[in-house]
């Protein structure tokens, strides 16, 4: 029985270790995606708040000469478990990118799970309600290292940096080409692919089950076209600075792609995000109403952005919330009222949680 098995557990250990090998895509997108984003990587995390004595903390954490080498180093995405702590990090935005002046408006664009408070080179700058960009253009200059400091607040669960980028004007459009073409390339991959599984941030579930009704022989032949033309992109040129050479690249790498584009021009992509509100979990009264209030005026503007943008609300009680509260906010909610209640439960439960 035994010797039976065998054959089967390395075939299956085989498959596994073939779905998960890094392809070419996986690696030239990654590359693409570090050299697109101006990004502060890594912190240095204080210990818990509580631990920490001084009833002036504001003004010794947020100074430019405050010594946090014995601090934590705290990475992008990274979680720990504190009730708060502050955050600090020293940068520099080089004068040059890419063969570019770094120049016009820079905006710090920063998530914080759950909130913060933030300040550069000593200066309070704003809150941080999970996500918030900032205007930094007349505190940060390319060329001179400046100081980040921010109070992080967690409510409940990990605390964490989920992104902490800058947004430069002379920069914006050349970046974005860049990173829009790097979705593409991932897209193309995974239309073409074999994958089962389906994941989120925190877990990864494989049934195991492919409906697909495309031909095999199809996406096999494609992937291999996408993956031999990927290596045609001059990544060297793109470090260097040498942006014509690398954009001559990226014309003759989507020369050989119009097969795959062809492709997955028969798909229609379907995004499906959560607001996530959270009326039972370990929220202040207060916070819940302040994040459906922010969640509805982003919804609304995003709406008129997108006029095909549909969004689901499934509690009454929040609605209830803005119209006594803010009644000019659910006045232009009422506009969408139709489009947005999912059912007519007062308030949802759902393991402890309401969406």
């Amino acid at each position: 029985m035994l010797k039976g098995l065998i054959p089967i557990i390395f075939i299956g250990i085989a498959n596994l270790a073939l779905s998960q090998r890094k392809t070419e895509v996986d690696t030239v997108t990654s590359i693409l995606d570090s050299l697109s984003t101006i990004s502060i990587r890594t912190w240095k995390a204080s210990p818990d708040i509580k631990c920490l004595t001084g009833e002036k903390a504001e003004e010794v954490f947020t100074k430019i000469n405050f010594d946090d080498s014995k601090w934590e180093t705290l990475r992008i995405g990274q979680r720990i478990y504190v009730d708060s702590c502050w955050l600090r990090t020293k940068f520099t935005l080089p004068e040059k990118m890419f063969g570019k002046d770094v120049s016009g408006r820079i905006i710090f664009k920063v998530t914080v799970d759950d909130l913060g408070y933030l300040w550069v080179n000593e200066k309070y700058i704003g809150y941080i309600q999970w996500s918030a960009e900032f205007d930094l253009t007349d505190i940060v200059k390319p060329g001179q290292e400046f100081l980040i400091a921010i109070k992080a607040i967690n409510r409940a669960g990990p605390l964490r940096i989920i992104m902490a980028e800058f947004e430069v004007e002379s920069l914006k459009d050349f970046l974005k080409e860049i990173k829009n073409f790097s979705l593409s390339l991932k897209v193309g991959q995974k239309l073409l692919s074999f994958d089962t599984y389906q994941a989120n941030d925190m877990t990864r579930y494989d049934p195991g089950i492919d409906r697909s009704t495309i031909d095999k022989k199809e996406r096999i032949k494609l992937n291999s076209i996408l993956q031999s033309a990927v290596k045609e992109i001059d990544l060297n040129s793109l470090t260097l600075g040498d942006v014509e050479k690398f954009n001559i690249s990226l014309e003759k790498t989507r020369a050989k792609l119009k097969p795959v584009s062809e492709f997955a021009k028969k798909f229609t992509l379907v995004f499906v995000s959560n607001a996530h509100i959270d009326a039972a979990w370990l929220w202040r009264s207060k916070e819940t109403v302040e994040v459906c209030k922010n969640t509805f005026n982003s919804v609304i503007n995003l709406m008129r952005k997108y006029p095909h943008l549909t969004y689901t609300q499934s509690s009454a009680v929040y609605y209830e919330w803005m119209r006594t509260l803010y009644p000019e906010l659910f006045n232009k909610l009422y506009l969408h009222l139709r489009e947005m209640l999912a059912s007519s439960s007062y308030i949802r439960r759902s393991r402890g949680t309401n969406r």
